[in-house]
């Protein structure tokens, strides 16, 4: 993207002024472009990655916990996630150049809207789902001698708090997606540089607008879902190390009160030392991404500024395909109950397939010889 003079002019109206954001902003844009091929990779890396790791935990000994559901669902968010910025960078990868590029069906754009906002819904509950599963660890480890938090370990009780969430979650993307529609534009006409196309050629091409009929202030209700959105995002990555705290410290009370369940103590660690784990890389995914939201909503009126904010989360946005990578890695290192399950899948059935044909070979050996004996 090339920055003129006139996307700044709402800042200053000093032209050297202008001339530092214009060099700042297509500094940005060339990181952005640059970064889109990795993140393609991560997020390709990142499909494959959370199928695999969705396949281990949902074998029936790892879901029966509860923190191992929420990370079950997790894994769900990261996979469309994932998906979803595969599909978007391989289409910006295909047409480089925009002017060439033709634009989508009316149904396309309708269902790539719907998508947008499962994707938006999901963006935003995936940290919360990590909060949760660290409010119930830490319920869990606090509340181990009263029978009446049992529940809290139980899959039924997660299930019921993801759902909540994802209702909360839906209800917000909502008030925002409900609120679009699709108008149509001029004719779409490929550049006169544009190969491939016949004389005359056009398409008809749609573009996305907010329905005044619902709100008079269009740019007021973007502003406020984007401060609000942005809000949400921070709100967790500030929980965070408050919960990793509490988890470490309740850790250690268990152990020093503790000596006799040493073992159990030791069990649990390896659970705790997992969601930990799992709170610094959302914080390093989310917290930026939330400030720049919330930038981004007071912004709206400055075409310069909006444009660089929306550069700078393509940038952060990489970080968001590595940390839906890394969770995976996360159980294979910490959870030994996880490395157990995945051997158990691959490792041991080439085993029994090694036994029972040295079996079936033993028998074949065995009848051979008792012929010949009677021979």
């Amino acid at each position: 993207m090339n920055y003129t003079y006139s996307d700044f002019q709402a800042i200053s109206d000093s032209n050297s002024t202008i001339s530092r954001w214009i060099s700042v902003a297509n500094f940005i844009s060339l990181i952005s472009e640059a970064i889109t091929k990795y993140e393609f990779a991560f997020a390709c890396m990142g499909v494959i990655v959370n199928i695999f790791h969705l396949t281990i935990l949902t074998r029936k000994s790892l879901r029966s916990n509860s923190i191992n559901v929420i990370m079950i669902g997790i894994g769900i968010c990261d996979l469309f996630n994932m998906s979803f910025e595969v599909y978007s960078n391989l289409r910006v990868m295909t047409y480089p150049d925009p002017d060439c590029w033709p634009p989508s069906t009316y149904t396309t754009q309708i269902i790539e809207v719907w998508l947008s906002a499962i994707k938006d819904d999901l963006r935003r509950l995936t940290p919360w789902l990590g909060v949760l599963m660290s409010s119930i660890r830490y319920l869990i480890i606090k509340m181990s001698m009263k029978p009446k938090f049992k529940m809290l370990s139980e899959p039924k009780f997660s299930i019921i708090a993801m759902l909540i969430a994802l209702v909360l979650s839906t209800l917000w993307s909502a008030f925002y997606f409900a609120r679009l529609t699709l108008i149509e534009l001029d004719p779409w006409k490929p550049a006169n540089y544009c190969t491939g196309f016949p004389p005359g050629y056009t398409e008809p091409q749609y573009a996305l607008a907010i329905d005044t009929e619902f709100l008079s202030d269009a740019l007021l209700m973007v502003q406020v879902f984007l401060i609000t959105d942005g809000t949400l995002k921070i709100i967790p990555t500030t929980l965070f190390p408050i919960l990793a705290f509490l988890l470490i410290r309740e850790l250690n009370g268990a152990k020093s009160h503790r000596q006799k369940l040493a073992k159990k103590d030791e069990k649990a660690d390896h659970t705790t030392s997992l969601v930990i784990l799992m709170t610094v890389t959302f914080m390093t995914a989310e917290g930026p991404l939330g400030i720049i939201y919330v930038v981004q909503g007071f912004v709206t009126h400055i075409t310069g500024l909006l444009n660089i904010t929306s550069e700078l989360i393509n940038i952060f946005a990489i970080f968001v395909a590595i940390n839906a990578t890394t969770h995976c890695l996360i159980c294979l290192t910490v959870s030994s109950q996880y490395r157990k399950t995945v051997k158990g899948m691959f490792l041991c059935q080439n085993c029994n397939r090694k036994k029972t044909s040295t079996i079936v070979v033993a028998a074949k050996v065995s009848v051979t010889s008792t012929s010949t004996v009677r021979q």
